[in-house]
């Protein structure tokens, strides 16, 4: 099985609402940025990166489970083309 994913972006958005915690973000903030690649058939993939990085975020994107409402997600993700 092939893997392709393109122009993966996600980032956390402010909070709605009256009622904002005193260290809430103004604007949003990017956690992922741009991200593309492919995995092919028989390949290996390791996704390695500082603590807080994204990792976890980007690989719960790929695998379709739902993360954060707060969360505005964007990318392509394809598999076998």
């Amino acid at each position: 099985m092939q893997i392709t994913f393109e122009n993966i972006t996600i980032q956390a958005m402010p909070p709605k609402g009256k009622c904002k915690p005193k260290n809430a973000l103004t604007h949003p903030k990017d956690i992922i940025r741009g991200v593309s690649g492919t995995v092919l058939p028989g390949q290996f993939l390791a996704i390695i990166g500082a603590s807080g990085a994204g990792k976890t975020t980007l690989l719960n994107y790929l695998s379709g489970r739902e993360i954060s409402q707060n969360l505005d997600k964007h990318g392509d993700i394809r598999v076998n083309g």
